[in-house]
């Protein structure tokens, strides 16, 4: 085969849509851009949104979600922290809105190693994630007990679960 002799030429005055690549080419890519990328993303239009909330994240190092008390503001914070981004709210719907902002950023996401700090987040919460290691925090005995049976719930999961106590 002989290569041109002259490069081939693409018309400059028709600007190129990403959104008319392939989907497959479309979500590949959706699963190497990063969370703050991606909120940056659903920000630019209406398509970037639906195509941000459709695909999958691809993998995180880490994930947290927990529930503190704030003493500068008095109330309680309900945190998801995905890698090095973090997501707060203090509202009494707090964890509605962080089942929003999960749907809003991925379908579904994996772990390495995922934490849970807080004995009244539902399960179903974590329903999108694939998570390698799965740790539960116990700083009481109800809390461990919370923690025991979870781990009884998953049998025959092929998650490592780890319980740490904090005394």
């Amino acid at each position: 085969l002989e290569s041109p002799s002259s490069p081939i030429e693409l018309p400059i005055d028709q600007p190129m849509n990403i959104l008319s690549l392939p989907v497959v080419f479309l979500r590949d890519m959706m699963e190497r851009v990063k969370i703050k990328d991606r909120l940056s993303l659903r920000l630019t239009c209406r398509a970037f949104d639906k195509l941000v909330a459709e695909t999958n994240y691809g993998f995180a190092y880490d994930g947290v979600v927990q529930s503190y008390f704030d003493k500068q503001h008095n109330s309680t914070v309900f945190a998801m922290r995905i890698d090095n981004v973090e997501f707060k709210c203090t509202t009494e719907d707090a964890l509605k809105q962080l089942l929003h902002i999960r749907n809003r950023l991925f379908r579904e996401i994996s772990f390495r190693n995922f934490n849970i700090c807080d004995e009244f987040l539902p399960l179903d919460f974590i329903s999108a994630f694939r998570i390698q290691e799965f740790g539960l925090v116990a700083r009481s005995e109800s809390e461990l007990q919370h923690c025991l049976q979870i781990m009884a719930n998953f049998p025959t999961s092929k998650r490592t679960i780890k319980i740490y106590l904090i005394p």
